[in-house]
């Protein structure tokens, strides 16, 4: 029993090893900044629209 939670354990502590490796990726990528001026720009727009309106 004990060496099964063992094994189950260092398992757990490969995964979480892994993972944290994994995680080294940028948000700030190029294509999020142009998504986020084309949000920006539609979103002006709608606004604007609706004062308008």
């Amino acid at each position: 029993m004990m060496q099964n939670n063992q094994q189950s354990l260092d398992k757990v502590k490969g995964a979480v090893s892994t993972q944290s490796r994994d995680t080294d990726q940028r948000l700030f990528t190029k294509d999020f900044i142009i998504l986020m001026m084309i949000n920006f720009l539609v979103m002006t727009a709608a606004t604007t629209q609706m004062g308008t309106l």
